[in-house]
């Protein structure tokens, strides 16, 4: 697939996208209910069980919402990270959480609206990466092979090459946390667009592949 036709599917993918989850978020009482199952979905899952290590994202209006994900790794005890965009850059990192007042003394607005920790967090060091980390992912669609479309930015796609070309130690899974509705038939990809091992949604946890780290 040429580059021009590859982008001009994924615009139009976004498209579709944004307006399936608005219609669907639009029933706030059913998207709640669906968003609760989504989690504890990935919570009783040996995924998250086998993790000493969760970075999950801090989620937007029309996402499941993560923040029960995260109190919950941090009350388990398990080291946990959220993103912040490094300023003026196209590229993200992750920074640890230290538990104490979550949210509210932990984030702060940040890039594009989104909460994220503030300067005094300690960033992971992707040359040092965590054994047994599970990251994990938001997008915009999902498909049953592991593809993934975001919302055009790369960060995730970005951060997750630098981990791999630090050569140490790898995700032990990469989950994608969405609705039912964001699972699709196929994702227009390209071999800088990654793959996650699983998704979880209402439906429950799907296991795609054991190698999360690897590329389209």
């Amino acid at each position: 697939m040429e580059q021009t036709e590859l982008v001009e599917r994924k615009k139009s993918l976004r498209r579709e996208m944004r307006g399936r989850m608005k219609s669907f978020c639009a029933d706030v009482q059913a998207a709640e209910g669906a968003s609760a199952v989504a989690v504890s979905a990935f919570l009783a899952s040996d995924v998250y069980r086998n993790a000493e290590t969760v970075f999950a994202f801090v989620s937007m209006d029309q996402e499941v919402n993560t923040e029960r994900i995260i109190s919950k790794a941090l009350a388990d005890g398990k080291k946990t990270a959220v993103p912040r965009i490094i300023n003026g850059t196209s590229e993200m990192d992750f920074c640890y959480l230290d538990g104490a007042g979550f949210p509210g003394r932990q984030l702060e607005p940040g890039a594009y609206g989104i909460p994220e920790p503030d300067e005094s967090a300690e960033k992971v060091d992707v040359l040092k990466f965590p054994a047994e980390t599970v990251i994990v992912v938001p997008g915009l669609a999902f498909s049953k092979d592991g593809c993934r479309l975001g919302r055009g930015r790369g960060f995730y796609d970005r951060y997750i090459s630098r981990i791999k070309a630090a050569g140490k130690n790898q995700p032990s899974a990469l989950v994608g946390l969405c609705f039912d509705c964001q699972i699709v038939e196929s994702v227009p990809h390209d071999a800088l667009d990654i793959r996650v091992s699983h998704i979880a949604s209402e439906s429950g946890l799907i296991v795609i592949s054991p190698h999360p780290s690897s590329t389209v």
